[in-house]
């Protein structure tokens, strides 16, 4: 019984609108998807600065604000790094 109470106060923290049980949140997974599409080709067509971070931004939407989220140091001679 209490592992349900939680997840619904997780449900009910992260609706996005009210009326709507789990509505599709288009926009944000688009903007996701393609900034996640842009760095593999940049990456992949070895287009990224050599000392370009490798931080990752954490979008929060409805404050309309990006967070860096630093990850550990780039190693130059690495190139997953």
């Amino acid at each position: 019984m209490a592992q349900a109470s939680v997840r619904d106060v997780g449900r009910d923290r992260n609706r996005y609108v009210e009326e709507v049980p789990a509505p599709s949140v288009i926009t944000f997974n688009t903007q996701l998807a393609a900034g996640a599409a842009t760095d593999f080709m940049l990456m992949m067509g070895g287009m990224v600065e050599a000392d370009a971070p490798l931080d990752h931004l954490r979008h929060r939407p409805r404050l309309r604000r990006h967070e860096p989220v630093v990850g550990p140091p780039n190693k130059l001679d690495c190139k997953d790094c």
